[in-house]
C-alpha cells in the first residue's frame, strides 16, 4: 500500500501526508472525476488508505455471518 501512495517501503507518513496523497490520488482515479478512473482502482485506494490509517472495519454480527451463510448454502432463497 504504501508504494501505491507513492511511499518507499519501510516508510512511516504522517497524518498528513497522507491524507495529502490520498486526496490527489483520489482525484485521478475517482471514476466520476477522471475518464481514466475505475472504480476498482478507486476501490483499492480506499482500502489502503484505511490500512495505512489504522482503522479496521467493524465486526461482522454473527447473526448476519449465519444469514450470509444460509443464503448461499440455499438453491431458493425466496422458498
Amino acid at each position: 500500500c504504501l508504494l501505491l501512495f507513492g511511499f518507499k517501503e519501510g516508510a512511516s507518513p504522517t497524518k498528513e501526508e497522507l491524507k495529502e496523497r490520498y486526496l490527489s490520488l483520489a482525484k485521478k482515479c475517482h471514476p466520476d472525476l477522471s475518464e481514466k478512473g475505475s472504480a476498482s482502482d478507486f476501490q483499492e485506494l480506499q482500502k489502503c488508505y484505511e490500512l495505512l490509517q489504522g482503522k479496521s472495519r467493524k465486526p461482522v454480527p454473527e447473526w448476519l455471518k449465519k444469514l450470509r451463510e444460509d443464503y448461499a448454502n440455499s438453491k431458493d432463497p425466496f422458498p
